[in-house]
């Protein structure tokens, strides 16, 4: 009797295309959020280096690999209006976050 052995997943490897657009706009503000020295991750925490700066590299390696790993999902998404979604809710999390955070300079 052969015992079935579970698939194991790929680095960044989604397992439906509900969990691909959810990573995919996920890390995509994230990359928006570091672009304006904001972080939804605790960055001590979510990289290797444990610093702002390699947050700022693993997210994009997080970003390629997600890619090149479901490649299968990425040609089934309009990525245009899934950037469209990345920068809205980016937009409308900051606009939370600086109004609760009033004390942190603003530019």
């Amino acid at each position: 009797m052969k015992c079935k052995k579970n698939k194991k997943q790929k680095f960044m490897e989604a397992s439906s295309l509900e969990e691909f657009i959810d990573m995919y706009v996920r890390f995509h503000k994230q990359e928006l959020a570091l672009e304006n020295d904001f972080s939804y991750f605790d960055v001590t925490r979510s990289n290797v280096d444990g610093h702002f700066f390699g947050e700022m590299f693993d997210n994009a390696i997080r970003i390629k690999f997600l890619k090149e790993t479901n490649k299968h999902f990425l040609e089934q998404v309009d990525e245009e209006q899934l950037m469209k979604q990345v920068k809205e809710e980016f937009e409308e999390d900051f606009k939370k976050y600086k109004e609760l955070h009033p004390e942190e300079k603003q530019d």
